[in-house]
């Protein structure tokens, strides 16, 4: 089989067909991850209840600063260049593999002393510190490979790692619980899970596209490094910003404060797939295009950043008025004082789902640096907002740090982008955004008698915004046809299995 086969399928393609197809069975398998994943979340929140889950929300945190480190966004530049129509996929494979890895033999056991050094009296703490760093090199090691699905445009094969680790990662949850193995046991599933899907896209890797290996090649090490540090700077940089509010949280109030703030806030990062399953297959097409047509790339970002705003806007306007019976459902009643953290940030996400796309336009754009730049005073303002609002709102504090970060975030690269690239989003946005605050007004005075009907008028809204934004013209005839015409015939093209 030629290696370029798939990828000269996907490059003939001028419809979206292909992107749209992928993004159709990306999002599919994201979907049934996420709700794998919040089946888990709630059966852990329930079984270590709020001291304990702010214990694991620390652990998660601290780890994930340091899994940053050990992709340093090379999976991103690996996708980009093999997007790019390069014929060494095999090598630049080899090469991140054996990068990540000399970095990991750095970074992991500095991680582990940290932990040691910081959190002395928890033997907790260290453990769950080193099962989770195990989880984070399975991680990034699944993410490497990946690049080779995502290149080739062919995400099934992702889907299927999707789904066969989540199957495993529940199965050790269940185990845990009933094996009462605390917090190590909760991770350890995790890690089970991530194992899984390592060991399964190999297999797929290396049976349908390149042979595997790990090789020092000093040469191409330098120019990946070089070429992924920005970019690595600006996922580090968004990771904190994600994270950084549990540390602040966790030395300025209790252990209680944390759980409450994270299990709001792991319900918000859960539907964070969603964007990025929308905008992971595109990020090929744009490394395609950022070489070519200025319209075509214009074209395709004003059309990305539309879909974006337009799926996250009815998420955010039925979760704010309804999260209080959502968390009572979800979590029981000790959780009630996460309800309004859990309003309050469901407005992130208005602009967590479009901040999802600029950091694939600005790495298509050979402009990672920029990008970095506005995630960074992004993050300090958070951090400041944090500080500031703690003593005062205690676990709401970093939910109004995050949604004025996140505020910035989005004003900094969408004004930028708006200049360089020039693509005009506003106007169907608005529509979109009009229509989502009808049905979050219509929904915040419907009648709730028992919380489990939160879930009845989510379905009854989510309906009424489909009628709103066919109404309002939110999407042209011909984007409506293209992305049925992906959604039929996402399975048909042979290439690359």
């Amino acid at each position: 089989m030629s290696e370029e086969a798939p990828r000269l399928a996907a490059i003939e393609d001028t419809s979206g067909r292909v992107a749209a197809g992928n993004s159709a069975v990306i999002l599919a398998a994201r979907l049934v991850s996420t709700g794998i994943n919040a089946l888990g979340l709630i059966l852990i929140t329930r079984y270590l209840q709020p001291e304990r889950f702010g214990t694991f929300a620390w652990i998660t945190a601290y780890v994930a600063a340091f899994q940053l480190c050990l992709d340093f966004g090379l999976a991103n530049i690996l996708t980009r260049e093999m997007s790019a129509g390069a014929d060494q996929t095999r090598r630049l494979l080899a090469a991140g593999r054996g990068l990540s890895w000399a970095v990991a033999l750095v970074i992991l056991p500095a991680m582990l002393l940290i932990a040691v050094l910081w959190r002395q009296e928890s033997t907790v703490i260290w453990w769950g510190v080193a099962l989770q760093g195990a989880t984070s090199l399975m991680i990034v090691q699944t993410m490497l490979l990946h690049t080779v699905f995502r290149s080739y445009q062919r995400m099934k094969w992702e889907a299927f790692t999707l789904y066969g680790g989540q199957v495993v990662y529940l199965l050790g949850v269940f185990a845990a619980i009933n094996l009462d193995g605390g917090i190590p046991g909760v991770i350890g599933a995790n890690l089970a899970g991530f194992v899984a899907q390592y060991v399964i896209a190999r297999s797929f890797v290396s049976r349908r596209f390149v042979s595997l290996g790990a090789a020092w090649d000093a040469e191409l090490w330098k120019r990946l490094a070089l070429a992924a540090l920005p970019l690595g700077a600006a996922l580090l940089l968004r990771r904190i910003f994600w994270q950084v509010d549990v540390l602040i949280l966790d030395a300025m109030s209790t252990e209680r404060a944390v759980g409450l703030f994270s299990s709001a806030y792991r319900l918000i990062w859960g539907l964070a797939v969603i964007p990025n399953s929308l905008v992971v297959p595109l990020f090929p097409v744009l490394s395609r295009l950022s070489q070519g047509s200025a319209d075509d790339f214009r074209a395709t970002c004003t059309r990305s950043l539309r879909l974006l705003v337009a799926v996250s806007v009815p998420i955010a306007a039925l979760l704010a008025p309804l999260a209080q019976p959502v968390v009572a459902t979800l979590f029981g009643e000790r959780y009630a004082a996460s309800g309004p953290a859990l309003a309050v940030l469901s407005f992130a996400l208005v602009l967590l789902f479009p901040t999802s796309l600029f950091l694939y336009v600005f790495t298509a754009r050979h402009q990672q640096r920029r990008y970095a730049v506005c995630v960074g005073l992004a993050l300090l303002l958070n951090i400041g907002l944090d500080v500031a609002l703690i003593p005062t709102y205690d676990h709401l504090g970093p939910c109004y740090a995050t949604v004025a970060g996140e505020a910035l975030l989005f004003v900094l690269a969408a004004t930028m982008l708006r200049r360089e690239v020039g693509f005009a989003w506003v106007g169907g946005s608005l529509r979109a955004v009009v229509a989502g605050g009808i049905v979050g007004a219509a929904v915040s005075v419907a009648p709730l008698p028992h919380p489990a009907l939160s879930l009845l008028w989510m379905a009854v809204g989510g309906a009424l915004y489909l009628v709103l934004i066919w109404l309002f013209r939110v999407f042209s005839a011909e984007e409506v046809a293209v992305a049925i015409v992906a959604l039929r015939g996402r399975g048909r093209s042979k290439p690359g299995g």
